[in-house]
């Protein structure tokens, strides 16, 4: 299933007492993100992005996962350690905070402060690629959500 426009990801991802957590996903930086903020349930803390496979075909980046899974530790520390020695969160500099204004009560609306429910997280190069949204009530349905409901 070659899909000229989609890139699928083999990465690993670790906690800080580097228990490893193997994965694919078509979209690497939401799915850090859900990792980073618990919306994939663990109990390691597994919160780091320390290796990462791009691949054109999701068959090669399945087949890759299943290849590194029935690997031996040390031969998965091997891997992550050649590319990523020090064990860097590779997607460290991904997302920020936006910070918050204070709110000027004589300050044109249009040009107000944003409130809790407009903080967001952004990437760091100003892009407008991933920005999930702290409250889920106010951000567009993914199209995991639409399937879900219609299923």
């Amino acid at each position: 299933m070659t899909n000229p426009e989609r890139r699928y990801h083999f990465y690993i991802m670790a906690s800080r007492s580097r228990t490893l957590y193997c994965g694919v996903t078509s979209t690497l930086e939401t799915r850090v993100w859900q990792h980073k903020n618990h919306r994939i349930p663990d109990r390691y803390n597994i919160e780091r992005l320390v290796y990462c496979e791009h691949h054109s075909d999701v068959r090669s980046a399945i087949a890759r996962e299943k290849q590194v899974k029935r690997w031996s530790r040390q031969k998965k520390l091997t891997l992550i350690e050649r590319q990523n020695p020090t064990w860097l969160d590779l997607s460290e500099t991904w997302y920020q905070e936006v910070p918050v204004l204070r709110k000027d009560p004589n300050a044109d609306p249009s040009t107000r402060a944003p409130s809790p429910s407009d903080v967001a997280l952004a990437r760091n190069d100003g892009s407008s690629g991933l920005t999930p949204n702290a409250d889920p009530s106010t951000r567009a349905p993914s199209p995991w959500d639409v399937a879900r409901r219609s299923g």
